[in-house]
């Protein structure tokens, strides 16, 4: 039962990554043939160039702002959704840590 929630959320976050890198890489394709544009420009064609990069930059950070806040509400769900499990789950990773502490000592 843990194991398929935590597979979901796994499966969730996954995609969010995924569509954050894909969102990225359209950015960067993009702005890279604006700079290219750019130098041979005059400077309204500059100005106007400039002005459809910050609009993609401003795009990329709202949609990582999105990607954030949806990672950290699927985290805050499951948890709420999952105490007994997730208090669990934090037992066990601080008694393997624990053992892994001394083991290097």
């Amino acid at each position: 039962m843990m194991s398929n929630a935590i597979a979901a959320t796994r499966e969730m976050l996954e995609e969010g990554k995924n569509a954050i890198v894909k969102d990225l890489k359209d950015v960067a394709r993009e702005a890279d043939a604006l700079l290219n544009q750019v130098s041979n420009a005059s400077s309204e064609e500059f100005a106007a160039a400039r002005s459809r990069i910050e609009a993609n930059l401003h795009e990329m950070r709202m949609a990582l702002s999105t990607g954030s806040r949806c990672a950290a509400k699927n985290a805050q769900d499951y948890v709420t959704h999952n105490p007994w499990k997730t208090a669990g789950a934090v037992a066990m990773l601080g008694i393997i840590i624990g053992i892994l502490s001394t083991r290097h000592h």
